[in-house]
């Protein structure tokens, strides 16, 4: 169920709600999406904006899970509280990590993100 207005509106048989943080770093938050990091809000706003992503599943060339999703941002107080979240996973899969200053635009965090996540410590 869902609350529209002043009503409880019954999802179709596809259609769920879960917790941000589930989307976040459970849909979206396998390793090849945001490569064991929590993306910067505008990263993840630019995201949310676009109302959908296809996530490939954990064997590679198997399998592709679809998500759609009215298009949203998150508030600078939600982002915060997703970074809350992401520290007390268990086995923390995701870290918080400030980029290097001259990593701006949300291409260049996943350039950033990429190298970092493959390069050896």
């Amino acid at each position: 169920m869902r609350i529209e207005g002043d009503g409880l509106v019954p999802l179709k048989s596809f259609e769920r709600e879960r917790p941000l943080a589930d989307l976040v770093f459970g849909e979206l938050g396998g390793d090849c999406h945001w490569f064991g990091l929590v993306p910067p809000i505008e990263v993840l706003n630019q995201e949310l904006r676009s109302g959908g992503a296809v996530v490939p599943g954990p064997i590679h060339n198997e399998k592709q899970f679809f998500f759609n999703w009215d298009p949203f941002e998150v508030t600078r107080d939600e982002y915060r509280e997703l970074v809350e979240v992401a520290e007390k996973l268990p086995g923390r899969p995701f870290e918080y990590v400030e980029p290097p200053k001259d990593v701006r635009l949300p291409q260049e965090w996943g350039h950033w993100a990429l190298v970092r996540y493959i390069s050896p410590p």
